[in-house]
């Protein structure tokens, strides 16, 4: 696993963004994420079993659907195609047909797809955990017997964490920008079979915000140093009181910041940072005659 990570834009000077994270802490951070999302799927364990429970009594009825729905899909795709075609043979070739060809070609080849799956996955039993239980069970023995470095624990968090957004934020008085991403989390990734039990997959889908740094000392000790400074006590005494044992001027940042988020109306101490500060002056990656911002490609930034 590569231990910094970067926007890949940034080393071809096509985007500011050069603040990079550890590859092995946001790993460890997904591996925490994906621990606590199972816990935390204790209240559906009823919920569970029953969707389990039924699609496996249902089985050759949901594939009944799903075929006659393939079919009519199948037959709808073949009549658009001879539309082109008689199209093409009263106004001969034109690029807008030709377009047309290929995204039906494309709709072809997904359809085809679904058919091999069908053919495969319907006479069969579904391999799906039966309780939460059996799939943290599961996934919790993957994480023991996997290095957090190794390939292999790479391609099972790309199994459950499908999407990985990265944007940066800092703390709302300035100071340096962190990397925090955004992240799709799907706990049924190891078990492809959850696609056919119907209210399961969304049920084992989560969206999260994760932080792929450590938070600095002012922000770790606010709430306690805010709690204390609301007793009367003075900064070398707070400093004093806290288990970190900070110094009296790190207090004062500390009670500064939570000045700041109050005057600012805000809840959290960051604020999300979309182009280069013009006072950060570590930040000159975009200064340089080489860069010109391109984002990707098809890249739609994800809410926030």
């Amino acid at each position: 696993m590569t231990e910094s990570l970067m926007c890949c834009g940034s080393r071809e000077w096509n985007c500011w963004n050069s603040v990079g994270f550890n590859g092995e802490f946001a790993a460890r951070r997904m591996m925490e994420a994906v621990t606590t999302e199972l816990y935390n799927l204790d209240g559906f364990d009823n919920q569970f079993s029953d969707l389990v429970k039924s699609a496996s009594q249902d089985h050759c009825d949901q594939f009944a659907d799903r075929r006659q729905k393939l079919k009519r899909d199948e037959e709808s795709l073949a009549q658009s195609k001879e539309n082109i075609l008689a199209g093409i043979a009263q106004y001969g070739p034109r690029p807008m047909f030709e377009q047309k060809l290929q995204e039906l070609d494309a709709k072809a080849r997904e359809l085809a797809h679904e058919r091999i799956t069908l053919d495969s996955v319907a006479h069969r039993l579904l391999k799906v955990p039966s309780s939460v239980l059996d799939l943290r069970h599961m996934l919790e023995e993957q994480f023991q017997k996997l290095a957090v470095t190794s390939p292999e624990f790479g391609d099972l968090m790309r199994k459950l964490v499908p999407e990985f957004h990265v944007y940066l934020v800092r703390l709302c008085h300035g100071g340096h920008l962190l990397p925090r991403a955004r992240i799709k989390l799907t706990l049924d990734g190891l078990t492809p079979d959850a696609q056919y039990v119907p209210g399961l997959s969304p049920m084992l889908t989560r969206y999260l915000t994760i932080d792929l740094f450590q938070p600095t000392q002012r922000e770790r000790i606010r709430n306690e140093a805010v709690k204390l400074a609301t007793m009367g006590l003075g900064q070398k005494e707070i400093a004093d009181r806290i288990a970190e044992k900070p110094t009296s001027t790190a207090v004062g940042n500390a009670l500064a910041l939570d000045r700041k988020m109050r005057e600012l109306g805000l809840a959290n101490p960051y604020i999300t940072v979309n182009q280069p500060p013009a006072e950060y002056t570590k930040l000159r990656h975009h200064l340089n005659p080489k860069y010109r911002f391109e984002p990707l490609d098809g890249y739609l930034q994800p809410a926030i």
